[in-house]
């Protein structure tokens, strides 16, 4: 009973307390209130998320957070679990397909990054291939028949489709390049196309054009083969003109007399020409071509070249008359010649007049009787000039020729009925005596001096052996010879389609009296011959460039050489070097020339150049 008491106590005392402090700050039917606790994440849905999406393709996904008191925001990350296949962004939801495969797209609670969404899965297919259009086109879209333009072909498609074309022209040809591009050249006036098809499996049809106006262009030479060029009479000279815009029909016009025997077409950047100048009526220079539409109007720039002669053909009389001739003017059956004579006064040389030659009938001078002479003489103790020789009964070509104390002596080559002539003979004397000596192969060129009161010819003959003869001038005797080393002979260098020059001086006073200066034009090789031992001096000189003409300075003791220079092709001139037999290398000259020497000739007093050319003679400084 007691314990039963205690307990009901305690009851009633521990319900008085609860009691008690409910009534310090709850809410009772009374009017107190409770706080409920803060709501939870419950869940997460994405949404948005496509089953398929294509390559490249882009989709926006979304995201659902339900809170435990059933309220929902959408505060949450995204996520991809294959990024390579479908990437997404972890703010804003932006899906990106990229390549063919599966990818789990996620969202996550931003307030409890335990509640994750279940993954929805995203399939990423690949985009169908397929061409839509080839499309080209050309740059510039006008041209000349020497330009080019360049095709650019732009394709478009879906997928992973090829951009590679293949190229086809019509009206000319073209080369791929890089990047879809392509070089047209035309091929004649017209219209040129260039197409580019598509290599697309199963596109293989679809292709683009383009086209090009194709104009004629004006002709164009860079540059002339041989730019030197030696005939002998009437040979044949063979010349290559390099340029662009050549088309059949056009005409190759030489700017000098001389005249072109055949003209061939080798695509459109090469004419090669067979030309024969006006023999026996030519002489030396610069000659010039130009390749002319058919309208004979619209024609190409000059391409120059220079035509030279073996022989020397100026002389200077004992009161320093200039005597010029036309080098092969002049022949058997009677045509006349021409000499020029010029005076020369202050430093300018004046076409005083000209002498003309033929048969002996009817020639007006002091001149023996003769035929076609490419070389030339001095004249004699009186002054009168001498060109020929008497006729012996043989005929063609004479070539070197000189006169000296009252003989003169001259070289035929290969004239019939005797061949390979050497016929000396008394001048200002009608009908004197031939002395004839056959003498090597090709005799060339011939100088004449005197020594210890007897008078030589130094013949060179260029065939077989080169060879510089001695002769006695008075008796056409042999008195001795020299092989110079160094020199190609006429034969291996005509078989080259090429011809040389050979130059030879003899010096009578001075330092260098006694001495033959020898040149060979093929060789670009300069010698010195003791006439008395008929030994060389020292070693053979090599020049470079053109050399085609030497001196003999005297005064100086040199030998002035000059040369063919195409330095500027448009422009070309002659400019001067010395030599000595013993220079190292020849001493330049600063005086230069726009006339070609036909004629080449240093004064007596060693002061003046004369650079002579038909009726033209030009005298230069001789530094």
């Amino acid at each position: 009973m007691r314990s039963l008491l205690k307990a009901l106590a305690s009851f009633v005392f521990g319900a008085f307390f609860v009691l008690q402090l409910s009534g310090c700050g709850g809410s009772t039917g009374g009017g107190g209130t409770t706080t409920p606790p803060p709501a939870t994440v419950s869940s997460v849905a994405i949404t948005g998320v496509p089953a398929t999406l294509q390559a490249g393709s882009t989709a926006q996904a979304a995201c659902t957070v339900t809170m435990s008191d059933s309220t929902t925001n959408h505060s949450c990350t995204f996520a991809s679990s294959n990024t390579a296949v479908a990437s997404i962004d972890a703010a804003s939801g932006a899906i990106t397909a990229k390549t063919a495969g599966t990818a789990g797209i996620t969202a996550t609670s931003t307030q409890d990054a335990s509640k994750v969404s279940t993954a929805s899965t995203l399939t990423v297919t690949t985009v169908p291939v397929t061409i839509t259009s080839v499309s080209v086109t050309a740059n510039p879209t006008a041209i000349t028949t020497t330009q080019t333009s360049v095709c650019t072909a732009t394709v478009t498609g879906t997928g992973a489709f090829s951009s590679a074309v293949t190229w086809t022209a019509t009206g000319g040809t073209i080369v791929a390049g890089a990047n879809g591009t392509a070089t047209l050249t035309p091929a004649a006036v017209g219209t040129a196309t260039c197409t580019a098809t598509s290599t697309q499996a199963g596109y293989t049809t679809m292709s683009g054009s383009a086209s090009v106006a194709v104009t004629q262009a004006v002709p164009t030479i860079k540059a002339v083969l041989p730019n030197v060029v030696y005939l002998d009479g009437q040979g044949e000279g063979y010349i290559e003109i390099d340029g662009t815009g050549f088309v059949s029909g056009e005409s190759v016009n030489i700017t000098a007399p001389g005249s072109l025997l055949s003209v061939s077409l080798v695509g459109t950047t090469k004419l090669q020409i067979v030309t024969k100048l006006e023999s026996p009526y030519y002489s030396p220079g610069w000659f010039g071509l130009k390749v002319c539409e058919a309208d004979g109007v619209t024609c190409s720039n000059t391409g120059y070249f220079a035509f030279i002669g073996n022989q020397n053909t100026l002389a200077i009389g004992p009161d320093g008359t200039l005597y010029q001739n036309d080098q092969a003017q002049g022949n058997a059956t009677g045509a006349n010649g021409y000499i020029r004579k010029f005076t020369v006064s202050n430093g300018t040389a004046t076409l005083t007049g000209s002498l003309a030659f033929g048969l002996e009938a009817s020639n007006p001078v002091d001149n023996k009787t003769g035929y076609n002479v490419s070389g030339i003489s001095t004249s004699d103790a009186n002054g009168n000039f001498i060109s020929m020789a008497a006729s012996d009964g043989n005929t063609g070509l004479w070539t070197g020729q000189d006169a000296i104390d009252g003989i003169s002596c001259g070289a035929r080559p290969n004239a019939t009925p005797t061949a390979n002539l050497v016929s000396c003979f008394q001048v200002g004397v009608k009908n004197a005596q031939l002395f004839d000596i056959a003498l090597g192969t090709e005799p060339w060129t011939v100088a004449m001096g005197t020594f210890n009161s007897t008078t030589y010819a130094f013949v060179y003959s260029r065939k077989t052996t080169p060879m510089l003869w001695k002769v006695n001038a008075a008796s056409a005797t042999l008195v001795s010879s020299y092989a110079p080393t160094g020199f190609t002979d006429s034969a291996t260098v005509k078989s080259t389609s090429q011809l040389g020059g050979w130059e030879l001086v003899v010096f009578q006073s001075g330092s260098l009296s006694g001495t033959a200066a020898l040149l060979s034009n093929y060789d670009k090789t300069l010698i010195f011959v003791n006439t008395t031992t008929m030994a060389q001096i020292g070693q053979p000189i090599v020049l470079t460039g053109n050399p085609f003409r030497i001196a003999k300075d005297e005064t100086n003791g040199k030998v002035v050489v000059e040369f063919a220079d195409f330095t500027n092709a448009a422009a070309p001139k002659s400019t001067f070097a010395s030599v000595s037999p013993t220079a190292v290398t020849p001493a330049v000259y600063t005086s230069t020339s726009l006339n070609l020497g036909a004629g080449f000739a240093v004064s007596p007093d060693g002061n003046s150049l004369y650079i002579c050319q038909r009726a033209y003679c030009d005298v230069q400084p001789n530094k």
